[in-house]
């Protein structure tokens, strides 16, 4: 009986577990930005005057608590079995947030929730644009034009994993969601942007709101998880593709 087995592991005190019975894990989650399209949309590069690239200097976004849900809950939709807590606010492309730590049960899961949330409270060292806003990108365009794109767009993004989905276990364990600024960035019609009187393009509700919106459109598709190896937090160069992309 359950009660027996409970009063042996606490006799022996070497007993670890969850109560469906599975072992425990310690995992970790990171975040990071990345580009698929470094020649359309770089990141952190040294900005070329000459050169028809977009450059992302900052990519604020303030994310919430990471949900795991377990394969066998997934046709449901059910609640999430684990969770990773939330960053806030963080820049993911000009700093390296360190991984964090979550518990969660070996075995299948098919995917992650990631909500987007406003930001009420301006953390140290953040622009005062992200004064009640959920996203902030900024950079440079060709010709040295600066930019700005700011949204609200509260959400709970889902990014769901193919087919049988994937594993969590102690040699693999480590988990990371990537952003990826081409995605959001690359087919933009910023020729079509207007600037203000500084000479800046301003995205957000009330100055170019078109572009804003096809930005809110595209949020998803830049969205994935990968697997991180070595659980430092970053997606390594030869990366594998995505175990799961947001819907």
């Amino acid at each position: 009986m359950r009660w027996r087995s409970l009063i042996f592991c606490l006799l022996l005190g070497g007993c670890t577990g969850t109560e469906t019975g599975n072992p425990s894990l310690s995992g970790s989650l990171g975040y990071d930005a990345y580009t698929t399209r470094p020649s359309v949309v770089a990141l952190l590069a040294a900005p070329d005057p000459a050169a028809d690239v977009t450059v992302v200097d900052s990519a604020w976004l303030v994310l919430g608590d990471v949900g795991f849900v377990a394969q066998s809950d997934c046709s449901q939709r059910a609640e999430a079995t684990a969770h990773a807590p939330g960053l806030g606010a963080g820049d993911h492309a000009a700093t390296q947030a360190p991984a964090t730590r979550f518990d969660a049960e070996v075995g299948r899961y098919c995917g992650v929730t990631l909500p987007l949330m406003a930001e009420s409270t301006i953390p140290t060292g953040a622009p005062p644009e992200l004064a009640g806003a959920s996203i902030l990108i900024e950079g440079q365009r060709p010709g040295a034009q600066r930019f700005r794109i700011v949204s609200d767009q509260q959400s709970e993004l889902f990014l769901r994993a193919d087919g049988a989905g994937f594993e969590l276990h102690d040699e693999s364990s480590g988990v990371l969601i990537g952003f990826d600024v081409a995605s959001w960035l690359g087919t933009l019609d910023w020729a079509a942007a207007v600037a203000n009187a500084k000479g800046v393009i301003e995205v957000d509700s009330a100055q170019n709101p078109e572009m804003l919106a096809e930005f809110e459109r595209r949020l998803a598709t830049g969205i994935a998880l990968f697997v991180d190896r070595d659980r430092d937090g970053k997606l390594d160069s030869d990366a594998p593709a995505p175990i799961a992309t947001a819907e």
